[in-house]
């Protein structure tokens, strides 16, 4: 029962972590809404969507890692998989609630730098794990053309 629990942690911990952090963010849909964006920017509804998807990738391949890594000393793979959490929950944050859409920019620009460390890390203990972290890392770098296009914009 108690590895069962440590799983779930493990598979849900990210999609609670985006959940808290919007909750925090402010009315997103309506902020998005209102904003100049370039005109490949997605609908709002996409968002929560994809990032749902994003979040169960991040956990199940979280998930992968603590089961192969038996016998590995994961702490600094650990460090990097909850720091960059923790950079992707100020990330809305700082953007909607706080609307510094320059400040956001950079913030992701750390964020996609964080996760790619990530990546490499989980990449050398479990290759099949790392896979599940690429569709993030598209979308983060795609969330930062956006970040900077409507940094300009408005």
């Amino acid at each position: 029962m108690k590895r069962l629990l440590k799983n779930l942690f493990y598979l849900f911990f990210p999609l609670l972590i985006g959940t808290i952090s919007s909750y925090f963010s402010g009315n997103i849909k309506m902020i998005y809404e209102s904003l100049n964006k370039p005109e490949i920017s997605p609908r709002a509804w996409v968002f929560p969507v994809v990032w749902i998807i994003l979040f169960l990738l991040m956990g199940i391949s979280y998930y992968l890692i603590n089961r192969k890594a038996e016998g590995y000393d994961i702490s600094n793979v650990s460090f990097w998989y909850y720091f960059q959490l923790i950079i992707n929950f100020f990330w809305s944050i700082f953007f909607f609630r706080n609307m510094d859409f320059t400040f956001a920019f950079f913030w992701i620009l750390f964020l996609i730098f964080s996760v790619i460390v990530t990546y490499i890390k989980f990449y050398k203990i479990n290759k099949f794990s790392a896979y599940f972290l690429i569709p993030y890392i598209i979308w983060i770098i795609f969330a930062g053309y956006l970040n900077l296009s409507i940094a300009i914009l408005n």
